[in-house]
C-alpha cells in the first residue's frame, strides 16, 4: 500500500500525517469540529516553522518549549522519569524533548536544533486543551504523568539503539505502521513506559486487572491493541481514497494533500483489550521483579539486544515448560495481589 504525498487522516480528535516514507511524523489531538478541511490544510501546510526556546538543560536532558510556556511541571515529570528509567534499564545519552502548546504547533515544529533521537509531544497545557472535545477525564489527566510514560517509550528505543539493536523503519514494505521499537515486542515497549508512571496511574491500571488476563501465548507475541485498531482504520481509509481517485478524471500534482475522516469507537473490543493489555503489563512488570530481582529489566534488555528468545528464557528461568504453566503461575500471583 502506497500513500500519496502528505496524506492526512483525521479522526475524532486525532490528526495523523503520513509521508511517502510510510513513517508517522506526528500525532496530535485537535478539535476539528469547527474547522473546515480547507482551513485544516492551510494550518498544517504553512511554510513557517516554529522554533522553540531552550527551557532547561543538564547532562541528561535538554527541554524546549514555546516562548510563553511554563514547563516546571513537565521538567519535574521528565527528570523523575529519567531517574526511574536509569534505575531499571540503565542510562542513555542526553534526550532532547520539545513540548508544544497546541497540536498544530507540534506539527510545524522546527526540529533542526535537536539531536537525531529527539522527542516531541504536547505540553500539559496542550494536553488539557486536547480534552475539551474528546472523551478524556481532565481530573485524571491532571493527576497522571502521561508525559513520563511517553518519554520512557522513547528512552527504551534510544537505549536499545545505542546498544546496537538498530530500529528499522516505522513501517514495513506494505506500509503497515509499527509501534515502539521495531525489533522489540510490544509488551516490553509498553512495560518500560508503565514502569515510569506515578502511583496514581499504576493504581488505576492495576484496579482494572481481574483474573481474566490475556494468555501469555498471546500476550508475549501480540501487537498493541490500539495500534492494531488504527491499522484497520488506515487500511480502510486508503482503500476508500483509492476508489475516489479512480472516479476522478483530473490529474493531481504530487504535492496534493488529502484529508479523510477516521471514525474510531472507544467502546469496541480492541479498546477493552487495550485496557487489559496495559493492566497486565503493569502487574507483569512487578511479577518479573519479584521473581528475578531489581535488575531484571536490564537483563531482559540485554537478552533482546543479543537476539535471545526472551519468552523461552523467562519460562526456563522459572523452571516451567510452557506458557500455559506461566499462565497458572501468574494467575496465582494475580489472585494474591492487592492494589
Amino acid at each position: 500500500m502506497k500513500y500519496p504525498n502528505n496524506f492526512i487522516a483525521v479522526s475524532q480528535g486525532l490528526i495523523c500525517t503520513v509521508l511517502m516514507s510510510y513513517s508517522v511524523i506526528s500525532i496530535a489531538y485537535q478539535d476539528i469540529e469547527t474547522m473546515t478541511k480547507k482551513t485544516l490544510l492551510q494550518q498544517l501546510t504553512k511554510d513557517k516553522k516554529i522554533k522553540p526556546k531552550l527551557y532547561f538543560e543538564n547532562e541528561s536532558l535538554r527541554l524546549f518549549g514555546e516562548k510563553s510556556s511554563n514547563l516546571s511541571r513537565e521538567k519535574t515529570e521528565i527528570l523523575d522519569a529519567l531517574l526511574i528509567f536509569d534505575k531499571n534499564f540503565g542510562s542513555t545519552s542526553r534526550l532532547d524533548v520539545a513540548l508544544m502548546n497546541s497540536q498544530l504547533h507540534l506539527m510545524r515544529l522546527d526540529s533542526t536544533q535537536f539531536n537525531d533521537n529527539y522527542f516531541a509531544f504536547l505540553s500539559h497545557q496542550g494536553q488539557l486543551s486536547a480534552t475539551k472535545k474528546v472523551d478524556i477525564n481532565e481530573e485524571k489527566l491532571n493527576k497522571a504523568n502521561i508525559l513520563a510514560h511517553e518519554v520512557c517509550h522513547k528512552l527504551l528505543i534510544n537505549k536499545v539503539d545505542e546498544k546496537g539493536l538498530r530500529k528499522k523503519s516505522n513501517a514495513d514494505e506494505t506500509g503497515r505502521l509499527g509501534y515502539g521499537h521495531s525489533l522489540l515486542p510490544d509488551w516490553f515497549d509498553e512495560m518500560a513506559a508503565v514502569i515510569c508512571e506515578n502511583q496514581y496511574l499504576k493504581t488505576d491500571r492495576l484496579s482494572d486487572l481481574t483474573g481474566d488476563f490475556i494468555p501469555f501465548s498471546q500476550y508475549l507475541n501480540m501487537e498493541h491493541p490500539v495500534m492494531a485498531q488504527q491499522q484497520e482504520q488506515i487500511k480502510a481509509l486508503m482503500a476508500k481514497m483509492k476508489q475516489q481517485l479512480k472516479q476522478k478524471s483530473t490529474e493531481k500534482k504530487d504535492d496534493t494533500h488529502y484529508v479523510m475522516v477516521m471514525d474510531i469507537s472507544e467502546a469496541d473490543e480492541s479498546s477493552r483489550l487495550a485496557v487489559k493489555f496495559y493492566s497486565q503489563t503493569a502487574l507483569f512488570s512487578q511479577f518479573l521483579e519479584k521473581k528475578f530481582g531489581n535488575n531484571i529489566f536490564k537483563t531482559l534488555t540485554e537478552k533482546f539486544v543479543q537476539g535471545i528468545n526472551v519468552e523461552h528464557w523467562i519460562i526456563k528461568q522459572l523452571a516451567l515448560k510452557n506458557t500455559e504453566q506461566l499462565d497458572a503461575m501468574f494467575k496465582i500471583y494475580v489472585m494474591n495481589y492487592q492494589v
